[in-house]
């Protein structure tokens, strides 16, 4: 009876431990937290998204195209909030509306001052199929090897890459002065 009474007890004070995490004292829960991404380093030899395109430019369904999954399963394991949020940044602010040609990549280093941490998000056309301006699936295709990675749990990614017909993308989180790239 006293094994059971202090079970009990040490599973309530974990539990209210763990609701202390997640909530706050008016017992509202937490917001996924906000980062403020740095660009350290990138590659924009590409035209901006507002630029005279040629005529022959097109958009290529991505949901006709396959595409093959490779996790990195080591490195540094970040929240999945912070490699959306990167990505997110990336397509949003610098990628889409932008043409590339075949083999030329498009990328950023990232660094959240607070936390550390730093993200490279890259992708590079190829088989021929550019010209190809980026469309509102770059966000998609770059949570692929996020989400379908390290699957144990919603967080501690590590990364990863997804290739297509067409182009080849990856998400590789790492820390300040690292050189996980």
């Amino acid at each position: 009876m006293k094994v059971a009474y202090i079970a009990a007890a040490l599973f309530a004070a974990a539990a209210s431990s763990y609701a202390a995490v997640v909530t706050t004292a008016d017992a509202s829960i937490l917001e996924d937290p906000q980062y403020d991404w740095v660009v350290l380093d990138s590659s924009f030899d590409t035209p901006g998204p507002n630029a005279v395109l040629p005529s022959n430019v097109t958009t290529v369904e991505l949901s006709k195209r396959e595409d093959s999954i490779y996790c990195y399963n080591a490195g540094r394991a970040v929240q999945r909030v912070a490699l959306v949020s990167s990505i997110d940044d990336f397509c949003n602010k610098y990628a889409i509306g932008r043409t590339l040609s075949d083999g030329q990549e498009l990328w950023i280093r990232y660094l959240d001052n607070f936390s550390g941490i730093t993200v490279l998000v890259w992708m590079k056309m190829i088989n021929g199929c550019a010209p190809w301006t980026i469309d509102s699936a770059c966000n998609n295709n770059f949570r692929k090897p996020v989400d379908r990675c390290n699957t144990r749990s919603e967080n501690n990614k590590q990364g990863g890459e997804m290739k297509d017909n067409c182009a080849h993308y990856r998400i590789d989180p790492g820390d300040r002065n690292s050189n996980d790239y």
